[in-house]
This record gives structure tokens, sequence and C-alpha cells, in this order.
């Protein structure tokens, strides 16, 4: 919503900034009548308008009003609700922990009171878990979820949701989470069915398709499509998280690719990919245990060992550099970046002369960079630096 976009109160069509001020009016009228329930609620009204219109700042407010007048009151149903704004709310700022934490005050609220709004309650609380790829959480939060819910909707949403996580959860990682999601949901999540394995195959062919043409944003477009197909799959959120990436959507692409990983923690490329992705933000040391986990599942991952070496040097870890690139180039000697990687190692230890045959190495596989470094590299051992 937009501040002039038009909303229905009492049969007449008002804006959105008309609407919150009327909201505002009715909380001080009510609160001047010492009726404090009514205040809350009506300032409760307001966030909820400001929330969608995307004035999260403002409805912050609003909400922050709201729930201290329900707790004066003693309203619990009231401050239920006003703590699922709230948890709306941290949600969009990222603040995930201070969400969950809300949500689970209103939580037992709501079975203190007998709420029916204890789906809604549990509903968000997945989804925030979701976000986190907390898979324990969320197998916690589905039992109890299927242990209240009545809303045949609601049901829908979560086995939803439970293909994309439950599944696999349950098969590849029993040894993690040992929560049986078959026993918790009964028959509510079965394996991808033929129709839906079409589906994806062909969302994940046009996808590959507009890639091969460059069409990245209809490629993603394809990819995204598939993910929403229940049980798609790993590979479809790895695919999904690489288009994220090469057109810069970083937070999405770290999202994706913790989605494919929380599917089948035994990619190595996955992993591999990630170090990628944290490598982007400088993230070096997380980058570093990424690495490792690739090389853990696949030992001779070339493209991994020079990862972590180039992680090691903007450490300033070179010796450690220096051993991954001998370690690589003992497997495969034809990879440009490990020689300039192993190049960039020696200089950082000052050793140029073998720093100077990395770049020639480098250059002879048509890197070039590797010319303009091997002068460098010169010029240092001429200074003597």
């Amino acid at each position: 919503m937009k501040p002039e976009d038009k909303i229905i109160i009492d049969d007449k069509p008002v804006n959105l900034l008309e609407a919150v001020q009327m909201c505002n009016k009715l909380a001080a009228d009510a609160q001047a009548n010492g009726d404090i329930s009514g205040a809350g609620a009506s300032f409760l009204n307001a966030a909820n308008l400001l929330l969608r219109a995307d004035f999260d700042d403002q409805a912050q407010v609003s909400v922050m009003r709201a729930e201290a007048r329900a707790r004066e009151a003693l309203d619990f149903e009231l401050l239920a609700s006003c703590l699922g704004v709230k948890a709306k709310l941290l949600s969009r700022a990222k603040r995930y922990q201070a969400a969950l934490e809300a949500l689970r005050e209103a939580e037992n609220l709501d079975r203190e009171n007998q709420s029916t709004k204890i789906e809604m309650t549990l509903e968000q609380q997945f989804a925030i878990l979701e976000e986190l790829s907390d898979v324990e959480g969320m197998c916690l939060t589905a039992e109890k979820f299927f242990a209240v819910a009545t809303d045949a909707e609601a049901i829908w949403r979560m086995r939803r949701h439970l293909a994309h996580f439950g599944i696999a959860a349950g098969e590849n990682a029993a040894a993690e989470h040992p929560y049986d999601l078959g026993a918790a949901i009964g028959d509510h999540v079965s394996q991808v069915d033929g129709q839906r394995a079409a589906l994806v195959k062909q969302l994940v062919d046009q996808a590959s398709e507009m890639q091969n043409k460059c069409d990245l944003a209809g490629a993603l477009s394809c990819a995204t499509q598939a993910t929403a197909v229940p049980g798609c799959g790993a590979r479809v959120w790895k695919m999904r998280a690489m288009l994220e990436l090469r057109l810069n959507r970083v937070d999405e692409c770290t999202r994706s690719i913790n989605r494919a990983l929380a599917l089948d923690d035994r990619d190595p490329q996955a992993w591999w990919f990630k170090g990628h992705l944290l490598s982007h933000t400088r993230h070096y040391e997380e980058e570093i245990v990424c690495c490792d986990r690739a090389l853990t599942l696949k030992p001779d991952y070339v493209e991994a060992l020079s990862m972590k070496a180039a992680a090691l040097i903007a450490l300033a870890r070179y010796m450690e550099a220096a051993e991954c690139c001998k370690a690589a180039l003992m497997i495969r000697g034809d990879l440009a970046s490990v020689h300039m990687n192993m190049a960039a190692a020696m200089m950082g230890l000052k050793h140029y002369d073998v720093a100077s045959r990395a770049f020639n190495a480098a250059a002879r596989l048509g890197e070039p960079r590797a010319h303009q470094g091997a002068a460098a590299c010169a010029q240092l051992a001429r200074e003597g630096r």
C-alpha cells in the first residue's frame, strides 16, 4: 500500500494516512474514557495499517503503544496479537531471535487462554525457523502445530512447507535431528509424485535454457517457481542460489544455499559455493570452514583447495596458503588460479623467485594479470623488499 491508497472505513473511502490518524484519534478517545484495552486495540490497528504500507518505523511505535496498554489492562488476547505484529517487524529487520522470543510469549498466552490464534502463532514461528534453516526447531514447531491445528488451509500450508524440509530432514539428517517427523505429522507429508517431479524438471530445463541465452532474470524466475514445488530437492535450491548470486542478490542467495545444504549437507559443490559466497562478503574464516567441509567430502576438490588458499592469503596466513596450493598442484597443474594464489602466497613470504615462476606458469595458462604480477615481483626483488 501507498499513503495515497484508499481503504474502506465505516463505508467511506479514506487514504492510508487518514486511516492511521483516525485510529490514533480513537485510541486517544478510548484512553480518555479509561478504556485501556480499546486504546491498545486502536493503536494495534494503526500498526497493522503502517505495516501493510512498509512504514516499519512508525508501525513499531504504534505496536509498542498497543503492547504497553495491553499489558497495563491485562488483556492477554490483545497482548498476543501485539506480539505477533511485533514479531513481523523484528523479522523484517532480520532480528530473528527477538522475533522468536516474542512469538513464544504469544504462544504461551494463546495456550493459557485456549485461543485459536495459536495456529497462526506457530506458523509464524515456523516461517522464521525456516528462514534460519533450523531443522530441529522446525521439527518441534511442526509437532506442536499438528497437535492443535484444526484449520484445513493452515494444515495444507504447513504440509507444503514441510515438503521442502521435512522429508529431507527425516531421511538424511536423522542422526543429527532425532525427531520422527513421520510419527509427528502422520500422512501429511509424502514423497514427491511423478507429476511434481515432471514439473520441476520442466522448470529446471527452462531455467538452464534461459541461462544459456544470458537471460538470468528469466532463468531465476523459472528456478524460483521450481523451488515452490514441494519436495523439489537440494539441486534446485542450489541452482537458484547460483543465479541469485550472478544477479548480485546476496541475501536471497544466502537463504537459498542454506536451504540447499539443509536438504543435502553432503554436496561438496554446495559447500564450495557457500564459501564462494562468503568470499564476496569477506567472511574469510567462515569461507575456510566451508572449504574444509567440501574437502572432507571430496579430498581432491582442486577448486576448494584454491579458494581456501585465497581466503588464507586474505588473512595473511601465507604459509598455510602455499601448502594448499602445493596440494592442489599435485592433483591438477593446469588451473591458472592455483598458480596465481601460489604466487600471491610466495610474495607474502617474500620468496620472489618462486612467486615469479608461479606468475609465469599462470601466464602460460592464459591468465592476463600474470605478466603484471611478474613485473611487480621483479621490481620488489630488485628493491630488496
